[in-house]
């Protein structure tokens, strides 16, 4: 059948295998997990939607989500994984009505199946946190931010302004500041190509608004939390937001990091991003450098801003150097999407198939020597008991990257590589449901097997 050849239908039928039929099963480890979990039944036990009997700087948009999502369904992995899941098929559709809007359906398709595939943001939709929510709100701010620079209609700024607030109140500072920031940067590379039909003081006037759209709704959190705990919470929330991204001060598992400066880290932040955004990655230097030279997609607003986008927080996460790396550069996910997305899409592709193959071989052979070698790797804390789930996921990821070396050349890459992927991360999931649910933890691990749901 004719269906079964469209890739619309194999991303659709492969987002709801893997996350609606498949995760409910694999068991939740992680341990900012149960932290958010823990806030949110305790919304429930108390009533205290705000959180506000303790002083916490995690905002409450994402645990209110959470809350809901744990009443409709229950304290069961389908009603924790809920919430998390639609917000992911909601950042997925905005991406897609975003690209296909300013560029072509198939180029929107293309971008939405690369964002669904990178690693990191398959990974951090199984794992029910605040990331994926943050980076919906941000993609929608970014969205608003580059209509209303377009179009100068002063619903789209009001919209950000909204969107900011609500990117706040799911994760701090970054969300909201972000847009502002990219449109701030684009103005700049585009000033002597911009001509205003609004007038300044009329500018003024709606960005005030928005301004106070955007407090209207951190007030909602703000408030309570300063008339509890005043002057505590305020610093709190600087150190949450602005010393803790530029000095790094975070603990897990017992390990301290303290950072006594600000940390520049460019090198390890190119291998965080080469690490998550896989198997996608041997096409971010192509795709960046034909959307630099700008004549393989037109001088296009869309692709300008784009790199603004990407630019800007790969700046910025350069300087917060962090071991949470290849995490905290979602941000990056949805423009570098859109870029692939259209590189793949258009003639510039053929122009670069040589390098685009050797880098997929290396990186499979990369890949191969990892799963080759971990069978037989000495572990101190028990960690074998992940092989039966890590192994055929990286035997079939290696087989992806693999064909689509060989492919690249062929210019049929696209496909293959959303498909490989995507049976990659079944197999993954699947051999999670089946064998992590019967792991016996070393001492060390006692406690967060016991919290685990099952």
């Amino acid at each position: 059948m004719r269906l079964f050849k469209r890739l619309d239908f194999w991303l659709i039928a492969g987002f709801i295998l893997a996350f609606f039929f498949i995760l409910p099963f694999v068991p939740v480890i992680d341990g900012d997990t149960f932290y958010y979990l823990g806030k949110a039944r305790r919304i429930l036990a108390t009533g205290d939607l705000f959180n506000s009997q303790q002083l916490t700087t995690k905002p409450v948009l994402g645990m209110w989500f959470m809350a809901l999502s744990l009443k409709i369904c229950g304290l069961n992995l389908f009603g924790v994984y809920l919430w998390h899941t639609l917000f992911a098929a909601g950042t997925l559709w905005l991406l897609y009505y975003f690209t296909r809007k300013h560029f072509a359906q198939r180029t929107a398709l293309c971008s939405s199946a690369i964002l669904l595939t990178a690693l990191m943001f398959f990974y951090q939709i199984a794992s029910p946190m605040l990331d994926i929510p943050m980076l919906f709100f941000l993609l929608l701010g970014q969205i608003l931010a580059l209509e209303y620079l377009q179009t100068e209609k002063p619903l789209y700024l009001y919209g950000l302004g909204m969107a900011a607030g609500l990117g706040f109140l799911t994760k701090g500072l970054l969300p909201a500041a972000l847009p502002f920031l990219t449109a701030g940067v684009y103005l700049i590379v585009t000033r002597r190509e911009r001509v205003w039909r609004t007038g300044l003081g009329q500018q003024i006037v709606r960005l005030a608004i928005a301004g106070i759209i955007f407090l209207t709704l951190c007030s909602v959190w703000l408030i309570p939390q300063f008339q509890n705990h005043g002057a505590k919470f305020g610093a709190a929330l600087y150190s949450e937001n602005i010393e803790r991204f530029f000095h790094p001060i975070d603990e897990t598992g017992g390990y301290r990091e303290v950072s006594s400066g600000v940390q520049i880290d460019p090198h390890l932040n190119i291998l965080y991003l080469w690490l998550g955004f896989l198997p996608w990655s041997p096409l971010i230097i192509p795709a960046i450098h034909a959307a630099y030279k700008n004549k393989y997609f037109g001088r296009r607003p869309e692709i300008l801003f784009m790199l603004c986008w990407f630019f800007l927080v790969l700046l910025l996460t350069s300087v917060s150097g962090h071991y949470k790396g290849p995490r905290y550069l979602l941000p990056l996910f949805p423009p570098l999407s859109i870029l692939c997305g259209a590189f793949l899409t258009s003639s510039a592709a053929n122009k670069y198939a040589k390098p685009i193959s050797l880098s997929f071989f290396w990186t499979g052979f990369v890949f191969a020597g990892l799963a080759l070698a971990l069978p037989f790797i000495k572990y101190t804390h028990g960690e074998e008991v992940y092989l039966p789930v890590v192994l055929p996921f990286l035997i079939c990821f290696t087989i992806c990257l693999f064909g689509s070396a060989w492919l690249s050349r062929k210019n049929s890459i696209a496909q293959f590589t959303i498909y490989g992927a995507l049976i990659s991360y079944i197999i993954l999931f699947t051999c999670a449901s089946a064998f992590l649910p019967g792991v016996q933890f070393p001492e060390r691990y006692v406690n967060p097997q016991i919290r685990t749901l099952k």
